[in-house]
């Protein structure tokens, strides 16, 4: 199970997560002109989600899932570039009983 660094999320977002009594989920929203991004955590299935917003528009104009993450994680440079850096899905054995690769 990962385990998200709160804090570095809340600092990096710059708001505070919507989360469960059980703690089992964090999850971001933020808003900028005219789109809305929310991004959530979910500590079980280290699966993170990100949705992406336009105003006016019912539907997500952008969605994406990255399954059993192995983290994430605030980036910050001197020259003041920032950024969150999520790990993708861990691999294990991706060869098949017949050899292949596919």
């Amino acid at each position: 199970m990962t385990e998200w660094n709160k804090y570095q999320l809340i600092e990096f977002f710059g708001v505070l997560p919507e989360e469960d009594e059980d703690q089992t989920y964090l999850s971001f929203t933020v808003e900028k002109d005219g789109l809305r991004l929310n991004v959530s955590f979910y500590q079980i299935d280290c699966d993170v989600y990100i949705d992406l917003f336009r105003d006016g528009i019912a539907e997500t104009i952008f969605q994406t899932r990255i399954e059993n993450s192995g983290g994430a994680k605030f980036i910050s440079h001197k020259n003041g570039w920032e950024g969150l850096e999520i790990a993708g899905s861990h691999l294990s054995n991706l060869s098949r009983k017949n050899g292949s690769s596919r």
